[in-house]
């Protein structure tokens, strides 16, 4: 089985998997984000969401001609009202919340890249209220702490989403933003499971810099990518579509085979298939 196109097909899944990205910043091109190449591959859509002008335009330049399930908007996604866009010499932290000055001047290599240099009045926009093609499959959301702010306004939306990546923090690094706990909570009281976290990062205190980088966290946690999946104990009452595009995401994205395989197993016990059973017998085969 030859993944993406190969899996995507196996699980007769149809339409594309369809992908939002809130808050799509890219670093560069040197890295691709896999959402992305899934778009390009033919089995996903992308949607993506980048509030800073510069940054979206950017964002579509580098979109090809071949890219044609691959679009970004200009809006500031939250609650659908008006707000400041805090625009930071750094762009990766730009945020609808100001950032927390006293809080992130005692790390290294953290204050010197949120400084704020313009702020921009913006009207922010509800997911539940745009127009998205048709149900999102997969939901990524990094906004700089304005990620509780989005959730709660895409209930709607997150009711036929399968899997989320979200931005978190354990240390408000902007001024009332919400924290881990609270996003946490908010998604299990809407039907998710914490999966695992993608990465986690953090900063030395200062003055202490250990082998010259700034930017290793020597014992504060500072923020992290969560992963949060619909709750497999209750997988009997998962849609169909849902088990099979989260068993495609979790597979791709983020190699949970043990997952993927338990809603095959559902998915096999609905419809008398034998997808779960195939799939183990191309894990065994091919080395993972």
């Amino acid at each position: 089985m030859n993944f993406s196109k190969d899996f995507f097909h196996f699980l007769k899944l149809g339409k594309k998997v369809r992908c939002i990205d809130v808050g799509a910043l890219s670093l560069g091109t040197e890295t691709v984000d896999p959402w992305v190449e899934l778009a390009r591959s033919g089995c996903a859509e992308l949607i993506g969401f980048e509030p800073v002008p510069e940054e979206c335009e950017r964002l579509n330049s580098m979109t090809s001609s071949l890219d044609n399930g691959i679009r970004y908007l200009p809006h500031a996604i939250g609650d659908g009202g008006e707000h400041t866009l805090h625009i930071t010499n750094f762009p990766m932290t730009s945020s609808l919340f100001e950032p927390d000055v006293a809080t992130v001047s005692l790390f290294a290599n953290l204050g010197e890249l949120m400084i704020v240099e313009r702020k921009l009045p913006v009207t922010t926009r509800r997911l539940d209220d745009l127009d998205l093609g048709g149900p999102a499959d997969f939901l990524k959301l990094d906004i700089q702490g304005a990620e509780l702010m989005a959730l709660q306004h895409a209930t709607r939306t997150l009711a036929h989403v399968s899997v989320i990546q979200c931005e978190v923090e354990f240390v408000a690094i902007y001024k009332n933003q919400p924290l881990f706990a609270d996003v946490d909570q908010f998604l299990r009281s809407q039907g998710f499971q914490f999966l695992r976290f993608a990465y986690t990062m953090g900063r030395p205190f200062k003055p202490l810099v250990l082998g010259n980088n700034p930017n290793k966290e020597i014992s504060q946690t500072l923020w992290a990518d969560a992963i949060y999946v619909k709750d497999f104990r209750s997988v009997r009452e998962t849609g169909d579509r849902i088990l099979r595009a989260g068993a495609f995401v979790l597979h791709e994205i983020y190699k949970a085979y043990d997952l993927a395989l338990l809603f095959l197993n559902e998915i096999d016990r609905r419809n008398a298939t034998t997808l779960a059973k195939d799939y183990l017998s191309k894990l065994i085969k091919k080395p993972v």
